[in-house]
């Protein structure tokens, strides 16, 4: 026999993924998609904790702070993409400092408006980052412009070009997953490693508490750009919500 959605974790795994999301269908779903599925699930409530089981912890909070980014909005009119036919992600790199890890989410894709502006639908592409209790002072975050789709504006007519591009492009992809941050899409442009704590308190003040700026893309120039919108919450903020 073959179980189908059987609650053999029983309520504490009903519970959180009702709260953060189903992990078991995160490489198909986004963070975003994931929590719209479980709270969709109209079995869940069925499945929460009840009488004693409820007054009793059945939930532990990791020690950790969260870092959000949403509202994700790129020109890249000079990021050197082969055709507005193809869809752009944006990868988003998360450096902790010395002391800890570096942690990489990708958007969904984004088309192309006009040939040089993509804007990510923000109910999909909210990144949630797990990060240590406190910011540290020396964090970072990246951006990283990704291609994806097989067309090619202008050498459209010559196969060896176009698999000599692919080969170079299969190359890209390769170093990006060996940098952790794998994906079908190939590398085009970057900004650099911007200071997460600089960006939260230059930004500008969302009513949401989430701050919002600008930053260059290196090989567009200065009128390439990423705007987003960040919000930091170190772990007594997290657990006081």
């Amino acid at each position: 026999w073959i179980a189908v959605g059987a609650p053999f974790l029983g309520a504490a795994q009903a519970l959180r993924s009702t709260v953060q999301g189903m992990s078991e269908v995160r490489p198909v779903f986004s963070l975003g998609e994931s929590m719209m599925f479980a709270r969709s699930l109209s079995s869940s409530p069925w499945l929460f904790p009840i009488g004693s089981q409820a007054t009793s912890p059945c939930c532990f909070l990791r020690r950790q702070g969260v870092l959000e980014i949403k509202s994700m909005k790129a020109r890249v009119a000079k990021c050197g993409l082969e055709s507005t036919r193809n869809r752009v992600m944006l990868t988003v790199s998360v450096s902790w400092g010395a002391k800890h890890d570096t942690d990489a989410l990708t958007t969904k894709t984004g088309e192309l408006i006009e040939g040089s502006e993509v804007a990510w639908d923000e109910a999909s592409n909210v990144l949630i980052f797990g990060g240590p209790p406190e910011l540290p002072s020396d964090a970072t975050v990246q951006f990283i412009i990704k291609e994806k789709g097989v067309h090619d504006d202008a050498d459209r007519d010559s196969v060896l070009k176009r698999l000599g591009k692919g080969i170079i492009a299969g190359g890209k992809v390769l170093g990006e997953a060996l940098r952790g941050r794998a994906t079908l899409g190939v590398p085009r442009a970057n900004t650099q490693a911007f200071s997460l704590r600089q960006a939260l308190e230059s930004g500008r003040r969302c009513p949401d508490g989430f701050s919002e700026i600008s930053l260059p893309i290196e090989k567009g120039g200065s009128s390439d750009f990423v705007t987003f919108q960040v919000r930091w919450m170190d772990f007594r903020a997290v657990r006081d919500s």
